[in-house]
């Protein structure tokens, strides 16, 4: 038994780092994909994180802090008071789950710091955007099929398409323009995520036909959307 409280208290006193780490990849998955496939210095400019999104990158840290109590509460109750050592073990696994938790809040505080210089959008500017793209989107043309890669890329390829399809067909005239925004992002992240996969493998890097073609996805990813929006809203 000591031998499995022992091998608990390492993940226990990193919770807070591993918490961290999610976090962190939450807001990499969510900003800094998306920013590497769409340079928003020579494409569309548009929202890329949301202030109500804010508070779900602690979310990581909640649960551990839940689950580090939960494991407290449990440890509590395999020995009881008339046991030896009682007082010693009760102590012992105080302090450690007290240390979890004040990792997990110096965890919390540092990405606070580091989140500030995130710019988060408000409503009023999200809404300016969705207007903005309900009236041009009408002139985008609807390039779904054309998101082809050739063989060589068959899974990727099916992989966007289905990213394609999967939001596309969400698009519904009941939703506000908050429901649409964050439907665009989860699609914007979705082909993104594969986009970036795609990326990082050499077989692709080194096909020159495959990155050329490459170079439009983003923009035809783009318009796909907001010219399906249009046609809805119409």
């Amino acid at each position: 038994m000591l031998i499995a409280i022992s091998m608990c208290i390492i993940p226990i006193l990193m919770s807070g780092f591993f918490a961290y780490l999610i976090s962190w990849y939450i807001l990499k998955r969510k900003i800094d994909f998306v920013k590497n496939i769409f340079d928003q210095e020579k494409f569309f400019k548009f929202p890329i994180i949301l202030d109500r999104e804010k508070n779900k990158i602690f979310i990581p840290y909640f649960i551990f802090i839940i689950l580090n109590t939960l494991i407290f509460i449990i440890f509590c109750f395999i020995f009881t008071p008339s046991d030896d050592g009682y007082l010693q073990y009760m102590l012992l696994i105080g302090i450690i789950y007290i240390i979890s938790i004040i990792s997990i809040i110096w965890f919390i505080v540092l990405s606070i710091k580091k989140n500030k210089n995130i710019k988060f959008t408000n409503s009023e500017e999200e809404k300016d955007f969705i207007i903005n793209q309900l009236e041009i989107g009408k002139t985008y043309e609807d390039k779904l099929e054309q998101i082809n890669l050739q063989n060589s890329s068959n899974t990727y390829n099916m992989y966007l398409n289905l990213a394609q399809k999967r939001y596309i067909k969400r698009i519904d005239k009941s939703l506000t323009y908050e429901k649409i925004y964050e439907l665009f992002l989860k699609y914007i992240r979705a082909n993104c995520w594969i986009l970036t996969q795609m990326l990082s493998k050499e077989n692709i890097k080194s096909n020159i036909e495959i990155n050329k073609k490459l170079q439009d996805i983003p923009e035809i990813i783009f318009k796909n959307f907001w010219n399906s929006v249009s046609r809805v809203f119409e």
